[in-house]
């Protein structure tokens, strides 16, 4: 189906149904097609998914990545970001919540903290990291550039979380 699609989201919560091989099959069979692969994974296997076109892991998973779990506020989110993508060879768009989103692109395209300009109530945090990477594939497999994705995820988070459960946001909501 590979050669149908513009992207593909995985969204690996370490249930253990992503193994090595799958991964490998799905990374590598994307790139033969040409085709975006946006992954959201728990740090226990991170490492199954490097060179995947982007991940979008929150702080703390990120710090996780990298090896940075016992002191993160030493460290800033931008150099956090830039080592998860060297050592991920990645894009890095990793979740801040409320304070929006902290982007590195491999290619130098994009590089900088997006803010969280959609602040509202939060009801449920259930569901923010799937509607966080779906709207960064979507948006960046039409052509948005990585400002422009992070700037719609964050939105698309916003309307997430002022829901109760795990939730959905449509396009006019966004």
């Amino acid at each position: 189906e590979l050669s149908r699609v513009d992207a593909v989201i995985v969204s690996d919560y370490a249930k253990g149904l992503c193994t090595e091989a799958i991964a490998r099959a799905v990374l590598d069979g994307a790139r033969e097609h040409g085709v975006m692969t946006a992954v959201d994974a728990k740090p226990r296997n991170a490492r199954l998914f490097r060179g995947a076109s982007l991940m979008s892991p929150n702080l703390k998973e990120a710090c996780a990545f990298v090896g940075i779990e016992d002191s993160p506020q030493r460290v800033s989110e931008t150099d956090i970001a830039e080592k998860l993508t060297k050592a991920y060879e990645t894009d890095a768009y990793i979740t801040l919540g409320e304070r929006g989103m902290q982007v590195h692109c491999r290619n130098g395209q994009f590089s900088g903290r997006l803010p969280q300009a959609y602040v509202r109530e939060v009801s449920d945090v259930a569901g923010a990291g799937d509607a966080a990477i779906a709207t960064l594939a979507v948006a960046l497999a039409s052509g948005a550039t990585p400002a422009e994705a992070a700037s719609l995820a964050n939105a698309s988070c916003a309307v997430v979380v002022g829901k109760v459960g795990a939730a959905g946001a449509t396009p006019d909501e966004v």
